[in-house]
């Protein structure tokens, strides 16, 4: 391989290295950024897709760069993220219920109030 092609390959994969900190380090931003407006510690969906890209993107690039410490922690960390994706998804189908913690459309937790209403021709 010529020293041009090697460079170009290796700046190549410098950048999705580099490109995969950028995707993994904006979670943390986004959640800080929701927290501080919600005052409340908020792990709102954006932070989990961030994560989730940002994990897929460091797997690839620890597998091309070949290292068996960095792949089994990617792929670890990285079914983690799809886990609570697929905790997410399934906690917004289900019909609300009283006392339970349900995710709202932006991905933050939030605990419903049980309320009844009162039953006809009983005031």
């Amino acid at each position: 391989m010529n020293e041009t092609l090697w460079m170009n390959t290796e700046q190549f994969w410098l950048s999705i290295g580099l490109g995969a900190q950028g995707f993994f380090s904006m979670r943390f931003a986004v959640q800080w950024i929701v927290s501080e407006r919600r005052k409340a510690s908020v792990m709102p969906l954006a932070f989990w897709l961030f994560s989730l890209c940002g994990g897929l993107m460091l797997l690839t690039y620890a597998i091309h760069r070949r290292d068996p410490v960095f792949v089994i922690g990617e792929l670890v960390t990285t079914s983690i993220y799809l886990r609570n994706l697929h905790l997410l998804r399934r906690a917004r189908r289900q019909p609300i219920r009283s006392g339970a913690n349900l995710v709202n459309d932006s991905g933050a937790r939030a605990t419903v109030a049980h309320t009844t209403a009162p039953s006809p021709g009983r005031h």
